[in-house]
């Protein structure tokens, strides 16, 4: 998608803030050694989760159990290489509050714990809690009715895209092997709404 807007990078963050390493994960991922390691160890029951970790892991040759941020920056670093897409990918170290974390911690908040007080306590709450120059810019958003606080319009997105995309695509997500992947696409062929899709 990125690609097809025009964009020539994808900044993200992660707990390793390793690019090169989340870049090497990502092919290796890529590899038939890999799918096949992970497809036999998926028979043994023991989640796909741990499965991913320990297929990757042996085809790396390192440990590559990794952290929330870190598995998706594989996952960014796996669609630019599958898809030979002119991206190049940064990121830069998370600091600050676990992702999900949903309560306000010392330094720099979550966005799930940003995300509450912006449903229970209103957008204005937030300025307490960003740098101004961030507050500056979800103010201009919120001015021109941009902010996707109910997440309607980012749901609308992700369904269209599901539904477009082919159940091998899908499947070939990290953790989206045994069927989940052709569920998930059938799902989002019903589903009107992301409760939906999550309900299916």
């Amino acid at each position: 998608a990125a690609d097809a807007f025009g964009c020539d990078s994808l900044y993200f963050g992660s707990e390793s803030g390793n690019i090169d390493r989340l870049k090497a994960l990502a092919a290796a991922s890529l590899s038939p050694e890999f799918k096949e390691l992970y497809d036999a160890l998926i028979k043994t029951n023991i989640g796909t989760a741990a499965a991913y970790a320990k297929a990757l892991s042996l085809v790396a040759g390192e440990d590559a159990t990794a952290l929330s941020n870190d598995l998706l920056g594989i996952a960014y670093c796996k669609a630019i290489l599958s898809g030979g897409y002119d991206v190049k990918p940064l990121c830069t170290k998370r600091m600050g509050a676990d992702y999900n974390e949903k309560n306000l911690t010392e330094g720099y908040p979550s966005a799930t714990a940003l995300r509450k007080i912006y449903r229970e306590e209103g957008f204005d709450a937030l300025q307490a809690h960003l740098p101004a120059p961030t507050f500056e810019v979800l103010q201009r958003a919120r001015q021109k009715d941009e902010l996707l606080g109910n997440g309607q319009a980012y749901g609308t997105a992700l369904l269209a895209i599901l539904r477009t995309m082919p159940t091998e695509q899908i499947e070939s997500a990290a953790l989206c092997a045994s069927g989940l992947g052709a569920r998930i696409a059938s799902a989002a062929q019903n589903a009107t709404s992301l409760d939906q899709l999550y309900a299916l």
